[in-house]
C-alpha cells in the first residue's frame, strides 16, 4: 500500500512539474516573454509557415522544424532585447532609415522581383524583412553606442535587468550567451 501510495505521489510530482514547464510564460500561447512585452507563439508559427512557402525551404524537406522555430524565437527575442535596449540608451532608428536600408537592398539585388526571389532563396519570407532589417539596423546603432567595448559584453550588461522568459517548447534563454539554448528535460525520480 505504501508503495502504491509513494508511486502516485511520484506521479503527482512529476505531473506537477511538468505542468509548471509548460506554463513557464505564464501562458502556453506565449513563445516568449521580453519583460513586458509577449511574443505569441502563433507569430512564430505565421512567420514557419511563410518560410515554408519559400524555394530554399522547399528544397530542404528534411529541415528540422523546431530548430528553425526556435531560430525564429531566439532572433525576435533578441530584437526585443536590442530595442529595449536602444530605448534605454536613447539610441533610435526611424522607420525612415529602415525603409531607406530595405531600398538600399532592394537596388542592390536589381529590383523588387530580383529581391524577392533572392529572399526565397535563401529561405526568408516577405513577412520577416522590416524585422530582420530594423534589427540589423539597431544592433548597428547599439554598435556605435558601446565604442570600442565588448558588443557581447555591452548588451549582456545593458539587458541584465531584463526578464527573459521563454516557452520551454522552444528551450531557454541563456542571458551568458544572448542565445535560446534546449532546455535540459526534467529529471526522472528515482524509486
Amino acid at each position: 500500500m505504501i508503495k502504491v501510495a509513494r508511486r502516485l505521489v511520484i506521479a503527482l510530482l512529476a505531473l506537477a512539474t511538468a505542468a509548471c514547464s509548460l506554463t513557464n510564460t505564464g501562458d502556453p500561447a506565449v513563445a516568449a516573454i521580453i519583460g513586458d512585452t509577449r511574443l505569441p507563439t502563433s507569430e512564430i508559427d505565421q512567420l514557419m509557415e511563410a518560410m515554408s512557402r519559400t524555394e530554399a525551404f522547399q528544397q530542404q524537406p528534411q529541415q528540422n522544424d523546431m530548430q528553425v522555430q526556435t531560430d525564429l524565437v531566439n532572433l525576435l527575442v533578441r530584437a526585443e532585447i536590442y530595442d529595449y535596449i536602444a530605448a534605454r540608451n536613447d539610441v533610435q532608428v526611424t522607420d525612415a532609415q529602415v525603409d531607406a536600408a530595405i531600398d538600399d537592398q532592394v537596388e542592390q539585388a536589381g529590383g523588387r522581383e530580383a529581391f524577392a526571389q533572392a529572399l526565397s532563396q535563401q529561405g526568408i519570407p516577405e513577412d520577416l524583412v522590416d524585422d530582420l532589417i530594423r534589427g540589423r539596423e539597431v544592433q548597428t546603432a547599439l554598435q556605435e553606442q558601446a565604442g570600442e567595448a565588448d558588443f557581447a559584453t555591452f548588451i549582456r550588461e545593458q539587458s541584465a535587468e531584463l526578464p527573459v522568459e521563454i516557452n520551454p517548447r522552444y528551450g531557454m534563454w541563456d542571458p551568458n550567451r544572448l542565445q535560446v539554448v534546449p532546455a535540459d528535460p526534467p529529471a526522472i525520480p528515482s524509486e
